[in-house]
């Protein structure tokens, strides 16, 4: 199982007195030694590039992925659908994004780490096929496979 940007707030993450938190419920469901974080670390202004130039398919919803500026598709090479901008792909929407990342989600990691969670930290800089080879590299390395 796969959370992608959450917790977003220290709520989320650890609830209150009457709410149990994400990661109380995870820890219920599957161990604390079986929950595993990673932190993809990437410059802000690199991330606000490329997703600022993210395409959708409009029509079987697959992202093209920023890889260059002679990044000019048109239609999905997937299944051949118009490409389209999504509106909350913009440097404005980002921006924010990352202010609340500092403020309300960074807090998380340094609660997490006092509770003994190990963060996997990745470069997200390179491509994504190499990102994900080396968190694969890394998951492999802590669980000795």
């Amino acid at each position: 199982m796969a959370f992608s940007g959450s917790p977003r707030t220290m709520f989320e993450a650890f609830g209150d007195k009457t709410r149990k938190g994400l990661i109380a419920i995870l820890e219920k469901e599957f161990g604390k030694n079986n929950i595993i974080l990673v932190l993809l670390k990437i410059n802000p202004r690199v991330s606000i590039l490329r997703n600022s130039h993210r395409l959708v398919c409009s029509v079987c919803g697959a992202a093209i992925l920023y890889n260059d500026a002679a990044h000019k598709h048109t239609t999905c090479p997937t299944c051949g659908g118009k490409l389209k901008k999504r509106t909350v792909d913009n440097p404005k929407v980002f921006s924010t994004r990352i202010k609340e990342y500092e403020k309300r989600t960074k807090p998380i990691l340094a609660a997490l780490k006092k509770q003994g969670y190990k963060i996997l930290e990745i470069n997200a800089r390179p491509l994504p096929y190499l990102v994900f080879n080396n968190i694969l590299k890394k998951l492999q390395k802590r669980f000795g496979n």
